[in-house]
């Protein structure tokens, strides 16, 4: 089976670099092109009856229903597409983070120090992607998921074996689709869409 890794379309908060967290935002009228944009690039892909999966936020779900509006798949929400809950660091700017010490002891080993503070750990993120990612691999039908950048480097980091220190080095832009050819056993290849 083929899973396709879509992250959502634009907000005003992506353009302003902030941090988005589990903070409900909705697209701009530049991630409803973009929605639009990523829906015609899937349905040039001629995929025959795939699931579409979306996190709850209204970003990612108004991303899908793009999607779904335009190449006619079945969607469903997956809760555990949700985007990591980025704690303190929620709705700060990049700009105000550069300063922060506690962002650079974050940067420094993103997987071992989480986001602190009532954040979501990691390590927590990490098993529900893969959890998902063995269940994708156990099925014949073609996945779309519609998610968040912090969740689409997770799958990748697991899918080619790229170490836990590299989450930061992996760029996934507002509504990026990378493809991989998943089997039974989760043997995969890499292809970029």
């Amino acid at each position: 089976m083929r899973l396709y890794l879509c992250r959502h379309a634009k907000t005003l908060w992506n353009a302003e670099r902030r941090v988005q967290g589990l903070n409900d935002i909705a697209l701009s009228e530049e991630g409803r092109r973009q929605a639009e944009a990523l829906a015609e690039r899937i349905f040039a892909q001629n995929l025959e009856n795939p699931l579409i999966l979306s996190s709850p936020l209204q970003r990612a779900l108004d991303t899908a229903k793009a999607v779904q509006a335009r190449c006619a798949f079945e969607l469903r929400v997956e809760p555990r597409l949700i985007e990591i809950d980025t704690g303190v660091f929620t709705g700060k700017s990049m700009m105000e983070l550069n300063s922060d010490p506690l962002w650079q002891t974050h940067l420094a080993d993103p997987y071992h120090t989480g986001y602190a503070q009532a954040a979501e750990p990691l390590s927590a993120v990490d098993a529900r992607v893969s959890e998902l990612l063995l269940e994708h691999a156990a099925t014949e039908r073609d996945i779309i998921w519609v998610t968040h950048a912090g969740l689409i480097r997770l799958a990748m980091m697991q899918l080619l074996g790229i170490p836990k220190s590299g989450l930061y080095r992996i760029g996934v832009e507002n509504a990026a689709m990378t493809m991989f050819k998943l089997g039974a056993s989760l043997k995969f290849c890499f292809h970029n869409v």
